[in-house]
């Protein structure tokens, strides 16, 4: 059968509920280690903005996302090491240079959820479960907060070394090949150490008296008011009751606007993720491995 076959055989097998559904099992995982570890969590972005609107996923969304306080972000990490089950795995930039975020995944092995695209970058594709953290962030005004805002940037370059190298050759201008080029050939040793030293900067601890916002986020980084994630509350998900932090409503509208309960029009209910993009190859039951090139 030919790769366009097998991966096409692979994206029909699975229905966005049952991709929703394995999300969940991820969760369950992801919960236990959690509250062996007296470990703190929120719900976040898309998985916040379901609970508050849905009570579940957003109805045509199938990832879970996951903020939790820098403090305990690192000992998660830890955590996993220690105690993850052996069907999943921790996927981080300091374990393979591949993995171009800048953030954390629980994933599972032996499955897959792997951009066309990317086929060709040998990161960790199984199905997964986003865990970011939220750093402490200068508040407008605050002198230090351009300086923040650049090790962000520089975080988030080293993170990316591989989608640079694998993007260079796209880019229109010679300038821009080159310096994706250039970002792209550190020697992955260097690159670590750089990410790791970045990270640990970042991460400083959690404490609203050094600095009074908490900036988190995919691409962009967003501030907001160390406030807001003061306390926590629980919000209603999937018949479950979940950690949200307790300014929620605020979170919500600094970063999806303030009709944030109002749905979207039809044209813009759509799954970016595994369970429903056509050009995602999506298994629960075959690994990634398979499909890279």
């Amino acid at each position: 059968m030919s790769e366009e076959k097998n991966a096409a055989s692979a994206k029909q097998a699975v229905s966005l509920q049952e991709f929703q559904q394995f999300q969940l099992s991820i969760l369950n995982e992801f919960m236990r280690v959690c509250e062996k570890h007296d470990l703190t969590w929120w719900l976040g972005f898309g998985t916040l903005l379901g609970a508050a609107r849905h009570d579940g996923f957003i109805p045509w969304d199938d990832d879970i996302d996951i903020i939790r306080p820098s403090d305990d972000y690192l000992k998660f990490r830890e955590a996993c090491r220690k105690s993850l089950s052996k069907e999943y795995y921790l996927q981080s930039h300091e374990d393979n240079p591949c993995n171009f975020i800048d953030w954390e995944r629980i994933g599972v092995k032996n499955t897959t959820s792997l951009p066309l695209e990317y086929a060709t970058i040998h990161a960790e594709w199984g199905v997964c479960l986003d865990v970011f953290p939220a750093y402490p962030f200068p508040a407008p005004g605050h002198p230090d907060r351009e300086k923040k805002k650049k090790q962000i940037e520089n975080f988030k370059r080293l993170s990316a070394k591989y989608l640079y190298r694998h993007e260079a050759p796209q880019q229109e201008s010679l300038a821009r090949k080159m310096y994706y080029r250039l970002m792209g050939c550190m020697p992955d040793g260097m690159n670590v150490a750089l990410w790791k030293r970045f990270e640990r900067d970042l991460l400083i601890p959690f404490d609203t008296s050094v600095y009074d916002a908490v900036a988190t986020g995919y691409g962009t980084f967003v501030s907001y008011p160390a406030s807001a994630f003061s306390e926590t509350v629980l919000l209603p998900f999937e018949g479950m009751q979940l950690p949200a932090p307790v300014g929620y409503k605020e979170i919500l509208a600094t970063f999806y606007g303030e009709d944030w309960m109002e749905l979207p029009p039809e044209e813009k209910r759509v799954c970016h993720s595994g369970g429903g993009s056509d050009e995602v190859i999506v298994s629960l039951t075959e690994p990634y491995e398979q499909y890279l090139k």
